[in-house]
């Protein structure tokens, strides 16, 4: 379901609770906020802000391509173990001369929080994007807590995106769950990005799997485990286009597709869907996992 502006507000000062709750509690470290703010308990936080784990139930999850069903791991280990994989491609896009890395739609900084903490760029610099307010306030106090001095925080409109105040620095990028948001994107958002100086890579999770319609990448020695995989690739793509299509963005791949036509980028790496957890849509099971998408400036662009 769709999250208003209203919606996502309260969520927001909700985290912003929590978050102050703990720090007034004693935590300072980095990793242990981040961890006790992304999955609340009756351990570290008032009965107030703790989320009984049965409210927290996942009956299915999905990694490289298939639909595992849960029966022994928790709500937060899978919750991890997803936000991990997605981690780690951000991490082997850097390499050793990568000094900056952004998110675009960067909520209150978690995941640049965590690629540090799992061993991303040791002295980067780390920059959270940013609509909200509300947000972008609680970055600040667990930026400002921890002594995070590589935080960066902008304000950031993805309908008018501006870029233009960064230097000439080795650049990675990337959205997770955000551009999701926008029902259509402009080309102007991917140009945009594509002209910051120095940009290595820019990576993209987002629940889009079902706007590509090419199967070429499900290519299999083994017939049998190609025909399964197209069988469930369907499945999810037909949940994930029901709930998504009529409210979410609905052509990423198209404006990325078109750009690499006109040679201005390059798509170097496709996962459709990669990874991600199921919910639930009046009622019915959906699958709207995040397919991931690397791309990086044509070097044959004149612009």
């Amino acid at each position: 379901m769709r999250r208003t502006r209203n919606d996502w507000d309260q969520w927001w000062t909700a985290l912003e609770n929590r978050v102050i709750q703990l720090i007034k509690s004693g935590e300072r470290d980095l990793n242990r906020i981040i961890l006790l703010s992304s999955f609340p308990n009756h351990l570290s936080l008032s009965d107030e802000f703790a989320q009984p784990e049965r409210s927290q139930r996942i009956d299915d999850y999905i990694v490289d391509r298939q639909i595992l069903r849960c029966h022994n791991y928790s709500y937060q280990a899978i919750r991890q173990g997803i936000r991990s994989a997605r981690i780690q491609e951000i991490i082997s896009a850097c390499d050793r001369s990568t000094e900056r890395i952004i998110e675009l739609g960067a909520g209150y900084a978690c995941q640049l929080f965590s690629i540090w903490l799992n061993g991303g760029p040791r002295e980067a610099e780390y920059h959270a994007y940013e609509f909200s307010p509300k947000a972008r306030n609680v970055a600040k106090i667990i930026k400002d807590t921890t002594g995070f001095s590589q935080l960066k925080i902008h304000d950031f409109d993805f309908y008018n995106p501006n870029l233009s105040n960064l230097d000439n620095k080795p650049t990675v990028v990337f959205t997770n769950y955000s551009i999701e948001g926008i029902p259509m994107i402009k080309p102007a958002l991917i140009e945009a990005i594509s002209q910051i100086p120095g940009l290595q890579k820019c990576i993209h999770f987002e629940p889009i799997g079902w706007q590509i319609k090419d199967t070429t990448w499900l290519a299999s020695k083994n017939v049998f485990s190609a025909l399964k995989n197209k069988s469930i690739c369907k499945k999810i793509d037909f949940d994930t286009k029901r709930a998504y299509s009529n409210w979410a963005n609905t052509n990423l791949y198209s404006v990325l597709e078109q750009m690499q036509k006109k040679r201005l980028i390059k798509i170097v790496k496709i996962i459709k869907n990669f990874n991600g957890r199921s919910c639930d849509v009046n009622g019915r099971s959906c699958y709207v996992p995040a397919t991931l998408i690397i791309w990086q400036k044509n070097r044959e662009s004149h612009t």
